[in-house]
């Protein structure tokens, strides 16, 4: 379903569709059937619908996304099953929890809780200081 999303959002081999793209990245997200070996799927996934919702494209409000990501709390086996560096894992996941820290802080597509938000930006910080000092930079420049 990733690929699927890419090339709609993208209009590889088919028509520029966004809410295509986002209803089949949404799919994706809310299955509870991830196989073993794709749990790095699902936190690309995640990372994309956090943006999408900053970025205020094409996206409904999804509450369980946001207790989705937060709940990540281990990249190795992501980036096992991804066959990915785990340092690359965890700037992904650092990147979408950052941006859905924006989106909940002020309540893009999400709830608004301030608290969730500061949570999710200690787990961005925690996990990979340099994108989520990066991110913070540019959210203060309007260019995240």
């Amino acid at each position: 379903m990733m690929f699927l999303a890419y090339m709609y959002f993208e209009g590889v081999g088919c028509v520029e569709d966004m809410p295509r793209g986002v209803s089949y990245l949404q799919k994706l997200v809310n299955t509870d059937d991830i196989r073993p070996g794709e749990e790095g799927v699902l936190a690309i996934a995640l990372f994309y619908m956090g943006e999408l919702y900053y970025r205020g494209i094409v996206v409904p409000k999804d509450n369980e996304l946001a207790e989705k990501l937060a709940a990540v709390q281990d990249c190795k086996p992501l980036a096992k099953a991804e066959g990915c560096p785990v340092e690359h894992v965890k700037r992904g996941v650092s990147m979408g929890c950052f941006y859905l820290a924006l989106c909940c802080q002020y309540g893009y597509g999400t709830f608004q809780d301030k608290s969730f938000a500061e949570i999710l930006i200690r787990k961005a910080i925690e996990l990979s200081p340099d994108v989520a000092y990066d991110l913070h930079a540019k959210a203060i420049l309007g260019t995240a």
